[in-house]
């Protein structure tokens, strides 16, 4: 259901800030310096990426945080905080460096979840809705997990998928991994951690390119997405990489 490809996110506050400066203050480095800013919309460039803040002192509804609510695996958890929020924070990025500015936006976004107020995190380019704890946590962890999201379910009786949504702005291609060893929930596990370890050591994730799930060596091969997202990227078991040739000593 994504619509946007643009990095995003929506921060569901508690309560309803005094002003603006009250959500710059918990990333800035002299919060004094924020404090009293006016309006509800501000740019501001961090680390070389200019980043739009917005306050909206009124709870966002939309089908689209509907849908996200539905899909997410801790919705009960996320109810309360959809139903009750007061007030919302989006940052939004709108230049040519996308995945540049994804570490960026996601340390932003995790200050501001982690703060007092913080209910919930909603991505809306990877239909992804979150609790304020998980999303600070994989942000301190390895922040390349709040990038995209990943389903999970069994196909038929013998196999499993797992599938990333959202991946194709930062890369190009959505990933999707079957498989008949693996149940649902190790097929989420494996893509999604094999992705987010790529994507953190700045792997392009092209056709042709390896890929680590679950200490197995993969290929990535053009194939089409089993649940309707067009051409995708499967992820295929490859043949193990080769080991550096050693020269011995007495080499003829």
């Amino acid at each position: 259901m994504s619509t946007s490809s643009a990095p995003h996110t929506v921060v569901l506050l508690r309560r309803v800030p005094e002003r603006i400066g009250a959500v710059l203050a918990l990333f800035s480095p002299d919060p004094r310096t924020v404090q009293d800013v006016p309006g509800d919309r501000v740019t501001t460039t961090v680390n070389g990426h200019a980043i739009t803040v917005a306050l909206t002192p009124a709870p966002l509804r939309s089908d689209h945080l509907t849908y996200a609510l539905a899909q997410s695996p801790t919705k009960q958890l996320l109810a309360d905080a959809v139903a009750g929020h007061a007030a919302h924070v989006s940052f939004t990025y709108e230049g040519d460096d996308l995945r540049g500015a994804q570490p960026t936006l996601t340390v932003l976004t995790a200050y501001v979840a982690d703060a007092e107020d913080g209910l919930a995190v909603f991505v809306p380019a990877t239909d992804q809705l979150t609790t304020d704890v998980l999303y600070a946590g994989e942000a301190a962890s390895t922040p390349a997990l709040t990038w995209f999201n990943t389903m999970a379910a069994r196909l038929d009786a013998t196999t499993s998928i797992a599938h990333t949504i959202g991946l194709a702005r930062l890369t190009g291609s959505e990933i999707q991994l079957r498989s008949t060893a693996l149940s649902p929930g190790e097929a989420f596990r494996d893509l999604r951690e094999g992705v987010a370890a790529a994507l953190d050591a700045g792997a392009e994730l092209r056709a042709g390119d390896g890929l680590a799930l679950g200490g197995v060596h993969h290929v990535l091969t053009p194939g089409a997405s089993v649940i309707g997202m067009g051409d995708v990227l499967d992820v295929v078991p490859g043949p193990p990489e080769a080991e550096p040739r050693r020269r011995g000593w007495f080499r003829r």
